[in-house]
């Protein structure tokens, strides 16, 4: 169990999209890219891996939430 304070090491792809100012369309775009890492958490889930959702906001001079 993580520690309560921890941010989540992945995102579900709806809330990443959301988080970026994007849509889920240009987030897979992205993703097929190599812009942002999707992993499988199930057979039917995928979430965006919270190090790539940093790396690709600071690239893009995004700002993103402190609790990200």
């Amino acid at each position: 169990m993580q520690p309560i304070n921890t941010p989540p090491a992945v995102r579900r792809p709806n809330d990443t999209a959301y988080l970026l100012g994007i849509s889920r369309s240009t987030l897979y775009r992205l993703v097929t890219q190599g812009e942002l890492q999707l992993v499988k958490i199930s057979e039917r889930s995928s979430a965006i891996t919270r190090e790539s959702i940093l790396s690709f906001a600071e690239r893009r001079g995004i700002p993103v939430p402190a609790g990200l």
